[in-house]
């Protein structure tokens, strides 16, 4: 009696079940490997604005717009405040000053602590105008009286630029300073530059009360 021969209805169900499985583990194989594919190269790359704030500081007493936009948190309107607060103040000294600027407070001073320098606190951009009283006081000179002081005499003190002059006039026409302290009453005077300028300043009598004094004297 002859071998009863294999079903081949059921062989083949059995090839084909293989083959499901086998197109299964292959598809999800290959959708993994495009996932990965895509992914990768879809990943933010660093520009190379970034790699180079990686590989160098910057000294922001000197720096063009588009050099200080290099570093991190620097866009164009925060470029444009530190190059306006710079033109002011004549320079910074040290990162701490940058907090100055409106924008850069104590967490984004920090991010920027490590890319920034200050090679010459007096440098300005060639593009930008000089001060009318190039020159700066010294310990020899006579102390500049801060309730009668011109503009051009007001920038003479350090750190004091064209527009920080106007402030201390401004505020000195609302209320005359009493003592020298009150110079922080002035917007962009903060505790390190009011030390800078002490050396160098006095607060004499308003004037308005020293003609007032000499008409009661006659």
């Amino acid at each position: 009696m002859d071998a009863p021969h294999a079903n081949p209805v059921g062989a083949s169900q059995w090839t084909r079940a293989v083959q499901l499985v086998f197109a299964f583990f292959l598809g999800a194989i290959l959708a993994l490997l495009v996932g990965n594919y895509f992914s990768f190269f879809a990943r933010p790359r660093p520009t190379d604005r970034e790699r180079i704030v990686v590989v160098t500081s910057i000294d922001v007493n000197r720096a063009s717009k588009a050099e200080l936009m290099q570093l991190p948190g620097v866009g164009d309107s925060l470029a444009d405040d530190i190059l306006a607060v710079r033109a002011e103040r004549g320079g910074f000294q040290s990162a701490d000053e940058l907090q100055q600027v409106r924008g850069i407070g104590p967490k984004r001073l920090e991010a920027l602590r490590p890319y920034v320098r200050f090679d010459d606190a007096t440098a300005r951009d060639p593009g930008l105008p000089q001060s009318s009283s190039a020159k700066k006081i010294s310990a020899g000179d006579a102390k500049i009286d801060i309730n009668r002081a011109a503009k051009n005499e007001l920038q003479t003190l350090p750190g004091i630029g064209p527009v920080l002059a106007e402030r201390i006039i401004q505020t000195r026409d609302k209320e005359p300073f009493r003592k020298i302290e009150d110079l922080r009453r002035v917007s962009g005077i903060g505790p390190k530059t009011f030390e800078k300028l002490k050396p160098f300043i006095t607060c004499g009598a308003p004037p308005e009360l020293v003609a007032g004094a000499g008409k009661d004297g006659v």
